[in-house]
């Protein structure tokens, strides 16, 4: 690299979330996107592969939503801005030093747990819908049905009871085992939410969301 180029390159201020607090740092406006993603994720302490940031300038207005910063492009974008701010081509009104803040976009778990509340149900993070537990108990009672009359086909007599004496809880449980069976995580139960994260099922899960199901109005 030559003089020149070395002249071109200069320092961006740089604020990272860490802890609830801010670090500040500094990274080149040369620097490519994988380092810096490598570099963010290094200082959140997060997974690189994780990683899901957006960045504000100090000088904006804090009710302004934060910009993208999802590819190379917006980190080209976020260079070319610092540039415009740190030379002096564009004049902010803000008397606050320019700096560019990262905002941690990752999904927080929050770690609570709270029983039925109304018409949600959360159980270690997992919302469950009334509309879900429905879909569960149907696809529950076609289970049980298809395994009771495998098993008993030929017992006429104790097959005349009613659905609630196989609706058990313990049946269900077991149900919900196999379907949420995670080949990802040996075998253990997982709920997949939205965004692709798995989060784990206890048996006290389960059996609460068993019990959810039973009382279910018919």
């Amino acid at each position: 690299m030559s003089d020149d180029e070395d002249d071109d390159v200069f320092q961006i201020p740089l604020q990272v979330p860490v802890g609830g607090a801010l670090d500040n740092l500094e990274f080149p406006s040369d620097i490519s996107w994988t380092t810096f993603r490598v570099m963010v994720s290094n200082q959140m302490d997060i997974p690189e592969s994780k990683l899901d940031i957006a960045y504000k300038l100090s000088i904006e207005p804090k009710g302004d939503l934060p910009h993208c910063l999802r590819t190379a492009k917006h980190l080209l974008q976020l260079i070319t801005t610092a540039n415009q701010h740190l030379s002096g081509a564009i004049k902010s009104r803000s008397k606050k030093p320019f700096s560019v803040i990262i905002v941690d976009k990752s999904p927080k778990d929050t770690g609570k747990k709270s029983g039925n509340k109304g018409p949600n149900s959360k159980v270690s993070g997992v919302l469950l819908e009334p509309a879900e537990m429905c879909i569960e108990l149907e696809w529950i009672l076609q289970t049980l049905k298809r395994k009771k009359e495998d098993s008993d086909d030929n017992d006429d007599e104790e097959n005349g009871d009613s659905e609630s004496t196989f609706l058990s809880n313990g049946k269900i449980v077991s149900a919900l085992e196999l379907k949420y069976r995670c080949d990802e995580h040996s075998q253990k139960q997982c709920w997949v939410m939205r965004n692709g994260v798995h989060r784990q099922l206890t048996k006290a899960n389960l059996a609460l969301w068993a019990l959810m199901i039973v009382r279910l109005p018919s």
